[in-house]
């Protein structure tokens, strides 16, 4: 998918007019092929504050219909997220902002939509099925409109590369995060997870107990940020 298709896709007429929610749904999962190029170019353009509300608006929404027992892919959720909108806040502030976050943020897309694993059983039948992580996360929202219950197992979902994020948080509201409440208590209750907070910056990063249960290094895009 070239750039005017990507215009297309998210029915606009200008970057200029990426402003809702609507926009940066349509941008994550869509089920086509999108070029890290059209990416870049419609990164370089939109406002970069207006994006990061957006990208932590998205993820806030995504992280409130998460299984309650599913501690680690929504901890390796919140980090992505926060990344995501730390990047975004700094698109067009620093030279190749654009295209480090038309990366990463394909990266997180296609690990999302179409990479994952998750496996899920349905409870009173006993079927058992395959899905990309975004497929089962559809069917746990689901579950109060079909009243049909899942088992959810997401060990093959915590593949992605990440083993310490930076995230610049300076401008940012801390009121921004809506779930900075439970993704702290996950840390105080759990000690296979660690972060800290120092001069205007958050660490968080995943302990080795959680790098032996599937997370890969990368060490590139630990130099990147």
């Amino acid at each position: 998918m070239n750039y005017g298709e990507l215009l297309e896709l998210l029915e606009i007429s200008s970057p200029e007019e990426f402003e809702y929610f609507e926009n940066v749904a349509d941008l994550i999962e869509c089920e086509r092929v999108i070029g890290e190029e059209a990416l870049t170019e419609l990164f370089a353009q939109i406002d970069g504050s207006i994006f990061s509300e957006l990208i932590e608006n998205y993820f806030s929404e995504l992280l409130e219909k998460i299984p309650d027992r599913a501690v680690d892919i929504y901890t390796l959720l919140h980090t992505i997220g926060l990344s995501l909108a730390g990047l975004a806040k700094e698109t067009g502030v620093k030279e190749g902002n654009a295209s480090l976050l038309a990366e990463e943020f394909d990266r997180f897309r296609r690990w999302y939509m179409f990479d994952t694993a998750a496996v899920i059983t349905n409870l009173k039948s006993g079927e058992c099925k395959t899905v990309p992580l975004s497929e089962a996360l559809v069917t746990y929202r689901l579950e109060t409109i079909s009243g049909d219950e899942h088992d959810y197992d997401f060990e093959n979902c915590l593949d992605y590369p990440l083993t310490e994020y930076v995230i610049s948080l300076s401008g940012i509201a801390e009121g921004e995060y809506e779930n900075r409440n439970r993704e702290q208590e996950f840390y105080e209750h759990d000690d296979r997870h660690a972060g800290f907070q120092e001069e205007g910056k958050l660490y968080i990063h995943a302990s080795e107990d959680i790098l032996n249960d599937g997370f890969v290094y990368d060490d590139e895009f630990s130099d990147e940020c």
